[in-house]
This record gives structure tokens, C-alpha cells and sequence, in this order.
């Protein structure tokens, strides 16, 4: 049961698209720890070798931009799975972080019927 003196879950409690086992659940609590460097949001500490730079740079010519990329990447996800030890129907391969959040929220939403 959402923390009636919180905020946040009375802000949640005005969404009743949500579903109940999802307003049920405590609230994030994003907090906040300085750090010397910053490796979130695809930042790296350290700049690329120039070897791999250049690799880079390398087969990035080879690539054909006027041609659209697979619709369905199956053998990106099948090379991930294989790196990564994972089964290939567990790799989801997607255009950025935003199609995948909805992806992952829809099931929290009751439907609009």
C-alpha cells in the first residue's frame, strides 16, 4: 500500500492507468552520490586507443548508409547472446533506451477500455 504521507505515492495514486501491483511498490529513490568521474550516460574515463579508433573508423566506411538496417536484427542479438553467454530469445535489440522503456512499461499500464 503506497505511503499515504509521501508524495510521491500520492502522486502516484492520481494515475489510475496504473496497475495496482505497480502502485503497490514502494517508490524509487534516486540518490544523488558525487563522484571524481562521471561513467553514466555513455561516458567513458578514458578517450579510445588510436588502434581502435582507427578500427572504427575503418569499418565504419564499409558500412552502406543509404540502406535501412534490419528490421528485425536477429543476428546482432544472436552475436550478443553468444558474447554474453545468454540464451538469443533473452537479447532485445532496439533503436535507444526510449523504445525499450516503453516496451518495459506497457505491462504496468491497464488497458484504456
Amino acid at each position: 500500500m503506497p505511503d499515504s504521507d509521501d508524495p510521491a505515492s500520492a502522486a502516484v495514486a492520481q494515475l489510475p492507468f496504473l496497475r495496482e501491483a505497480v502502485t503497490a511498490l514502494p517508490a524509487y529513490r534516486f540518490e544523488h552520490h558525487p563522484q571524481r568521474v562521471k561513467l553514466d550516460q555513455n561516458e567513458a574515463p578514458d578517450a579510445l586507443a588510436l588502434d581502435v579508433l582507427a578500427s572504427a573508423v575503418e569499418r565504419i566506411k564499409a558500412i552502406d548508409f543509404h540502406r535501412y538496417p534490419d528490421l528485425h536484427p536477429v543476428a546482432l542479438e544472436e552475436a550478443l547472446a553468444r558474447r554474453h553467454g545468454w540464451p538469443a530469445a533473452g537479447v532485445v535489440v532496439a533503436n535507444g533506451s526510449n523504445v525499450l522503456n516503453c516496451a518495459i512499461s506497457a505491462p504496468c499500464c491497464r488497458s484504456a477500455r
